[in-house]
């Protein structure tokens, strides 16, 4: 299972998801966590989990996205050189200057799946909220992927969203992990341009959500370009092979590094049930598309040769099919539960998924962890963990 990390990631973190897949009771001195120390447990009288902030008045998650949102609209500051905003160039950032952080050992940001997250938190939080800052600074992010990480018309996945960059990089499309180093440097037409084709269907998804919450036409057009591709690139699949390869040259079509295996299949799987009830794109084809990718879920990883291998899915992660992760089988659990009749999907599912994401989200029993001290409720929010796995769907907002 992936770990945590000290730094601090740009994302707000939202772990709705996790949360209601608690069991349980806890006691007092318990930590949530061993990889969330800075609070003791507050409980209920019947011994449940409650949220930090004002927990007499259930505030906690309000004052949590208020932060958030706050803080990505008014104190994200413009990267020193380019006079863009830090979080269009760099994912990681620094606590103290809020400028992006520059590492040589770890040299990637993550575009696609931080926009893709930024649009589901955009539709839970707006209506919630009705904070008009949050569309457009949104859209800013998505503007300047199409702008500046869309892959070109001529190459075997066309305009499909680039899943990497580099640092300060203006272009994204670089530093896609397990290619060597000098491949892998700033985007150059022709040497780099990897993909990872679940983030494909993430952003493509994201683009036809925000079509839907602004009626722009130009991002219906970029879902449906990605779901072309996806659509195009199938394969059936097997215990070995995901009906994508995980990552790819988006110029080629070859797989990097031998990566025939990974991802979040369930993405490319929303993207094309959206579309199909909107009734946009080539219904013949989604569907037999999403049915394809859906039957690989159902008898390779839900049930079969791949049960329960969910590797896959962060970026700056080597090629690694056992090292599990807890989004995919999160968001394949909301996906079904989140259908109108869940029972549609197949039953069989329902008793796997929470078993599988209780486990990725176990923390390790003997860790010991020491309290910390509770920040001030103003204070602004510095998450220290995954951007992705704390970035909860729409649905599943306060």
């Amino acid at each position: 299972m992936r770990s945590f990390r000290n730094r601090v990631r740009l994302i707000p973190h939202c772990i709705a998801l996790g949360a209601s897949m608690v069991t349980g009771s806890l006691f007092a001195q318990d930590y949530v966590n061993a990889g969330l120390p800075w609070h003791e447990a507050v409980l209920d009288s019947q011994g449940r989990l409650l949220a930090w902030y004002q927990p007499e008045k259930n505030l906690g998650y309000d004052k949590f996205l208020s932060l958030d949102w706050d803080f990505l609209e008014h104190k994200v500051p413009k990267e020193g050189k380019t006079g863009l905003k830090v979080y269009l160039i760099n994912s990681i950032f620094d606590p103290q200057t809020l400028q992006g952080i520059k590492s040589t050992s770890d040299i990637q940001d993550i575009p696609a799946s931080f926009n893709a997250h930024m649009v589901d938190l955009l539709l839970g939080w707006y209506p919630y909220s009705g904070d008009e800052e949050a569309p457009p600074l949104v859209r800013e992010m998505l503007d300047y992927h199409l702008a500046h990480g869309t892959t070109p018309a001529q190459w075997e996945w066309a305009s499909v969203p680039f899943t990497t960059s580099c640092h300060d990089a203006l272009e994204y499309g670089g530093c896609i992990r397990d290619l060597p180093r000098e491949q892998n440097g700033d985007f150059t037409p022709g040497i780099t341009g990897g993909i990872e084709s679940d983030k494909v269907g993430e952003m493509g998804l994201a683009y036809v959500l925000f079509y839907e919450m602004t009626g722009e036409h130009k991002y219906l057009d970029a879902g449906l370009k990605c779901a072309q591709a996806l659509a195009t690139h199938i394969r059936p699949g097997d215990g070995t092979h995901t009906p994508w390869p995980y990552r790819l040259n988006a110029r080629t079509g070859e797989v990097i590094n031998g990566e025939e295996f990974g991802g979040m299949i369930v993405a490319p799987v929303r993207l094309f049930d959206e579309l199909l009830r909107l009734g946009v794109g080539d219904a013949d084809k989604l569907t037999k598309s999403r049915d394809l990718a859906w039957k690989w879920l159902l008898h390779n990883q839900l049930s079969g040769p791949a049960k329960d291998r969910w590797s896959g899915y962060y970026e700056d992660f080597p090629k690694d099919t056992e090292n599990l992760n807890d989004i995919s089988p999160m968001m394949t659990a909301y996906y079904i539960l989140s259908r109108d009749d869940p029972s549609t999907v197949q039953t069989l599912t329902l008793p796997v998924l929470p078993a599988v994401t209780a486990r990725s989200i176990e923390p390790p029993a003997e860790t010991p962890v020491e309290p910390a001290r509770q920040p001030k409720p103003d204070a602004p929010p510095t998450p220290q963990s995954s951007s992705q796995t704390a970035a909860a769907p729409a649905g599943l907002q306060p």
